[in-house]
């Protein structure tokens, strides 16, 4: 696959990220500016989590029936005038709604580009790719909120979703300039609801699939736990300030680029098994770290180290599994990634409620829950099973 394409699914797949993150600073201008509450505006942040999750399980089907260009291109048109909508919105409800249009564009052209990958590449090298894929995506977070606070500088909130505008549109150009259709007529799906539900069935049947699903959902929900609470429980329960939560927070994302920097090299060398065997057990190292950390309590550097090390598996763990979902779906590899997409969703979802709910927020709850899910990531592997001649 040439580099200018995969730097052009990166990008793709960083439109998520920062629709996400880069208006999280400008909230409260949101709230003052829209005349409602915190959890007013907060309902917006969820609308788009919930249409990018629809739009990757949709937009993935649609890919394997009507070809790869065509989905990314109507969906980043349909972004750029969301995003331009909500710059002009004057109503919360409104703003809801469109948050919901802009993540079923996301979603749709994340796993239409995903599909892109498999499309072009098999066995290790597709495993390679999707490592770099994901590689470009770990920018957008650490990017994201950074460009949003300096765009609150220069204007409003609106300025924020004005600058997405721009940006879906300059993806537009360069997919429609760059973006060759990658599936062949052969292979295209007739688009039926019968054929739709068959085709999930046949992927929830397939044993790869299970695996790369169980050890994304584990490390979906360790993740999804620390984001939510992890500012709580370093700054409640060890003090630390808004300036160093965020470069702790800063320093977990160079730790995990660097992680999927050493996956990309290994896969280059060693068999995919041997490699998603290291993540896995990075995992399980950062388990019994953090379960240290919850025993002895207070020790603020153990608990820093088992973060880390959690974040360092998930370099591994995320492009590995991504790639075991698809491996056996050659023909429906958008259905594939959408519902890869819709199993981390539902696990984000579930860690996110259930420790807000039911956990708590100190720094021991934070790392038994973290833990346990890492700990388990080792099941995924056996589901796996090591391919005969390895």
């Amino acid at each position: 696959m040439k580099k200018r394409t995969l730097w052009l699914l990166g990008a793709l797949n960083m439109i998520g990220p920062f629709t996400f993150d880069a208006y999280l600073a400008a909230l409260p201008d949101m709230s003052r500016d829209l005349h409602t509450t915190a959890a007013g505006t907060q309902v917006t942040v969820l609308a788009n989590l919930a249409g990018m999750t629809i739009g990757m399980l949709f937009g993935g089907s649609l890919s394997d029936s009507f070809g790869r260009r065509k989905p990314i291109v109507w969906a980043l048109g349909l972004y750029v005038l969301a995003s331009l909508a909500i710059a002009g919105a004057q109503s919360v409800e409104l703003v809801v709604a469109l948050r919901v249009l802009q993540g079923l564009s996301g979603g749709a052209m994340v796993s239409a580009s995903q599909a892109i990958v498999r499309d072009r590449t098999e066995g290790n090298d597709s495993a390679r790719m999707y490592s770099l894929l994901m590689l470009i995506k770990s920018i957008a977070p650490i990017l994201a909120p950074t460009v949003g606070a300096m765009l609150l500088l220069f204007g409003s909130w609106r300025t924020i979703f004005l600058f997405l505008a721009i940006l879906g549109a300059g993806l537009w150009i360069w997919s429609m300039v760059s973006i060759q259709e990658s599936l062949h007529e052969d292979n295209k799906t007739k688009f039926t609801l019968k054929n739709l539900t068959g085709s999930w069935g046949s992927i929830f049947r397939d044993r790869l699939f299970i695996a790369g699903g169980v050890g994304n959902a584990l490390g979906t929900f360790a993740l999804f736990g620390y984001l939510s609470t992890a500012t709580f429980a370093l700054q409640g329960d060890y003090g630390l300030t808004p300036v160093q939560f965020g470069l702790f927070m800063g320093s977990n994302g160079i730790a995990l680029i660097l992680a999927r920097s050493v996956n990309t090299k290994l896969l280059a060398k060693r068999s995919f098994h041997s490699v998603y065997s290291v993540g896995v057990y990075v995992g399980f190292v950062a388990a019994v770290i953090l379960a240290f950390a919850a025993v002895f309590h207070g020790q603020l550097w153990l608990l820093m180290f088992g973060l880390y090390a959690m974040t360092a598996s998930l370099g591994f763990m995320t492009p590995n599994t991504l790639n075991l979902s698809v491996t056996n779906h050659k023909k429906n590899a958008g259905a594939a990634a959408g519902l890869a997409g819709l199993v981390g969703s539902i696990a984000g979802f579930l860690s996110t409620s259930t420790i807000s709910t039911f956990v708590g927020t100190s720094s021991t709850s934070l790392a038994i829950y973290i833990a346990i899910p890492l700990a388990l990531t080792g099941t995924s592997l056996l589901i796996y099973r090591k391919p005969k001649g390895e």
